[in-house]
């Protein structure tokens, strides 16, 4: 059975190139603000959290973070804000080269599995399993 349309074609792409520019002026003040060593989410240096204001940068393992305080971010953002943070990371050092989240390596008990590499930060693996209730990640 055929899903109706809800939008006309012209109201669909008005609402794609909407969304298309926010996302472009997110990714140009992640930029800016990567580019000094900060977060564009929270405005704190990548080496520094605040451990009252959960941010996808604590993925990043800040000086002296505990991997358990690491969850929060999940619970606030979910897996694909700090998931696509990550990728806007590790992108600027090698595009593409850095991330894996090639479907035949991902094990079939995971819903969604990535593995990034950034920097001397080793390696952050993130995986939801459960229908997403789930969430883990792990730091190695």
């Amino acid at each position: 059975m055929e899903q109706p349309n809800l939008f006309s074609d012209e109201l669909a792409c008005k609402i794609n190139e909407r969304n298309r520019c926010a996302v472009a002026n997110e990714h140009e003040r992640f930029i800016e603000a990567h580019s000094h060593g900060v977060c564009y989410v929270c405005g704190i240096p990548y080496d520094q959290y605040n451990q009252a204001r959960p941010c996808p940068h604590w993925l990043l393992r800040p000086s002296n973070i505990k991997k358990d305080v690491i969850a929060s971010v999940f619970k606030k953002y979910g897996f694909f804000r700090p998931q696509s943070f990550l990728r806007w990371v590790a992108n600027t050092e090698s595009f593409g080269t850095q991330i894996n989240d090639l479907l035949y390596e991902d094990n079939p008990k995971k819903i969604f599995e990535t593995t990034i590499n950034y920097k001397n930060f080793g390696m952050v693996q993130i995986w939801v399993t459960d229908k997403g209730t789930n969430e883990k990640v792990q730091i190695l």
